[in-house]
């Protein structure tokens, strides 16, 4: 998963407001990383690129 847009970023201040007139959910890092242990997915890395404003979320999902 890779996301150009979440809470905390380094463009914060200015898409911060943009996407809450725009009604779209933003996550953060932790979020993201909660959702993906939620969702079963074991040994969850989150990577920031901050100079650009990007995260990359990976994640290993064990099939029984």
């Amino acid at each position: 998963m890779v996301a150009e847009n979440y809470k905390g970023a380094r463009n914060d201040a200015v898409l911060g407001p943009v996407m809450k007139l725009l009604d779209s959910s933003r996550l953060s890092m932790d979020d993201h990383r909660e959702l993906f242990l939620n969702a079963g997915y074991q040994d969850v890395e989150i990577y920031e690129e901050r100079r650009r404003g990007w995260i990359c979320a990976m994640g290993r999902k064990v099939h029984s």
